[in-house]
């Protein structure tokens, strides 16, 4: 109740009790930015929750275990900002920081897996973008075999840029193929099998020959 007090002190409440009428648009537009904002307001006024806690076997315990969850929130913050600006590697790196600071925060975990990314494919196979972020994402984490299996499903239905599609659409594409190559290839170098890796990064190689990055990993990948 402290905490809503000082949320809303000094402005108008707008209720079916004390009516507030608006002629103008809200001031930042319509988007993500005032909800991301009004949770980083709320999370500087929060207050603990431990004195309407009873009857806590392990008092130290439980004030430990909170402290991480609470120490964990900007992190998560930060990750949902990212995510809602479609910054999907950035939103990874953000709730990892979390799951580090509160490793056993179920719902962190949870958003590790963008099961939304996974939707989004599943209603449209075709779509490069989605198994990218994907395969990003969980190649972020260290999670390689999920990596390659998300990448190679972008290769396997989302190869060919669809009919008509723009210049940009088609520069982004050929960008997606390269870079689901070599991360193909990293994925296979970094848990031990390099003969697996060679015919991604050669592909890759193919498509983008002068990338320093590629040319490194395809003579590491021949050693």
């Amino acid at each position: 109740q402290t905490t809503l007090e000082k949320y809303l002190e000094g402005d108008k409440i707008n209720s079916e009790d004390h009516p507030h009428l608006e002629f103008e648009s809200p001031k930042y537009g319509y988007g993500e930015q005032p909800m991301i904002d009004n949770l980083n307001t709320l999370l500087g006024l929060k207050t603990s929750i431990l004195p309407y806690l009873f009857n806590i076997s392990d008092p130290e315990g439980t004030k430990a275990r909170l402290k991480k969850y609470e120490d964990s929130l900007p992190s998560i913050i930060e990750g949902h900002e990212h995510y809602r600006s479609l910054r999907m590697v950035k939103a990874c790196r953000s709730y990892l920081e979390a799951m580090q600071t509160c490793p056993e925060d179920r719902a962190t975990k949870y958003l590790l897996e963008f099961e939304e990314l996974k939707l989004r494919v599943a209603a449209n196979p075709r779509d490069v973008w989605g198994y990218r972020d994907l395969g990003a994402v969980y190649f972020e984490q260290k999670r390689y075999s999920e990596a390659v299996t998300w990448l190679n499903m972008m290769l396997e239905k989302a190869s060919i840029p669809p009919e008509g599609s723009s210049r940009e659409f088609l520069n982004y594409h050929k960008d997606s193929l390269i870079y689901a190559n070599k991360t193909i290839g990293a994925s296979y170098l970094e848990v031990g099998n390099p003969k697996y890796a060679v015919p991604y990064l050669k592909r890759a190689l193919e498509l983008n020959p002068d990338d320093p990055e590629i040319q490194s990993l395809f003579r590491k990948a021949e050693q």
